[in-house]
């Protein structure tokens, strides 16, 4: 759980700009919305702050319980707002989108791998299925792990019995095997898990359990590499060491770990996807939206005088990160949660090609 009012935020040279808001948090229930732009916290006006040697982040954020005073500007209808919010414990949802994006493919964004992953996403998939859905695409993109206990769990539900899912070995560890105990829910349900560079760790073993097994395909670009197992010593200072003690492997015996310093694009180590399918300047499926560059600065100067239409805005591209957070908080703001997934999808050419891949029996 985290403890906060619950927004994430992007940040200009002077200003701090809402890009989500968490569902039923303090923030949300206080009416922020994607797309505000804060301009003083607690009195203090944003550009001080981002220019102190106190973060932003800090000032908002603080133990449930305790308020802050925040002043905004809604750009959509020039409003200036001020709400006094009092912080909360916000659980952690890491299921972050689920949708149908037609009548029988389900749709799953995994952020991380938290406590609750495992029975967040079965949760999902029930719920998509009780809509009709067939089949299953898994976003794993730019999710950098977690809990392995979650991944394990999860590739249970999708292997038959005895399946290895993964194990790890060292010089001084004996070797550990994780395996299926085929009780799962989703045996049969058609998969294909989408991977990227920054899916690291836990969405690796998940991604090669289902992948050697033969359960799911994966399309993308190869995947991080990151598969240490370490246990962590508290030093009588109070500070920590994390000593590697093994790693982890793939069902057919690969190590998922590149070396210190290695090639981000070594083949021998972390998960090379079914198709290859490199988006690499789309690497979450918000920032997919953006195709025409040219027409950035005029949006961005204009926007709040001539909004685009659903069709325009999908053809807009993004030339960097801020841009990126500002453009996806402003559709958020226009077309809400919703419609934009499904029509920044049917822009993304690795979701493109997952569905695809689905269709061929």
């Amino acid at each position: 759980q985290l403890e906060g009012v619950g927004i994430q935020l992007q940040y200009t040279t002077d200003t701090a700009l809402i890009i989500y808001v968490i569902p039923k948090s303090p923030a949300a229930k206080a009416g922020l919305l994607p797309g505000d732009f804060i301009t003083k916290v607690n009195g203090v006006a944003t550009s001080r702050i981002l220019n102190s040697d106190i973060s932003f982040a800090d000032r908002v954020s603080g133990k449930a319980g305790t308020r802050v005073k925040i002043k905004l500007f809604r750009p959509l209808n020039g409003k200036v707002i001020e709400k006094t919010i009092e912080r909360r414990s916000i659980p952690f949802t890491s299921t972050t989108n689920s949708f149908l994006t037609d009548e029988k493919t389900g749709y799953i964004k995994l952020s991380i791998f938290s406590s609750n992953s495992y029975e967040e996403l079965k949760s999902s998939i029930t719920s998509l299925q009780k809509e009709g859905m067939e089949q299953l695409i898994i976003d794993l993109r730019d999710n950098g792990g977690g809990l392995l206990d979650q991944a394990v769990k999860i590739a249970n539900e999708f292997l038959p019995k005895g399946k290895l899912i993964t194990f790890t070995n060292g010089e001084k560890r004996k070797k550990q095997s994780y395996k299926a105990n085929g009780k799962g829910t989703f045996l049969e349900l058609p998969l294909v898990l989408l991977v990227n560079e920054n899916s690291a760790s836990a969405s690796e073993v998940l991604a090669a359990a289902l992948m050697d097994n033969q359960r799911a395909k994966t399309v993308g670009v190869s995947t991080y590499g990151k598969g240490l197992v370490q246990e962590t010593y508290i030093l009588s200072n109070k500070a920590s060491l994390n000593i590697t003690i093994a790693r982890y492997y793939t069902p057919k015996g690969k190590c998922i770990q590149k070396p210190y310093g290695g090639d981000l694009k070594d083949s021998a180590y972390g998960v090379q996807p079914n198709f290859t399918v490199d988006q690499s300047s789309i690497s979450y499926p918000y920032y997919s939206l953006f195709r025409d560059a040219s027409k950035l600065d005029l949006y961005q100067q204009n926007w709040k005088a001539s909004l685009p239409s659903a069709s325009e805005f999908a053809k807009l591209k993004i030339t960097s990160q801020d841009s990126a957070g500002y453009f996806t908080a402003l559709g958020m703001m226009i077309y809400g949660p919703n419609e934009l997934p499904t029509l920044i999808l049917s822009q993304d050419k690795v979701f493109q090609t997952a569905q695809e891949v689905l269709t061929v029996k």
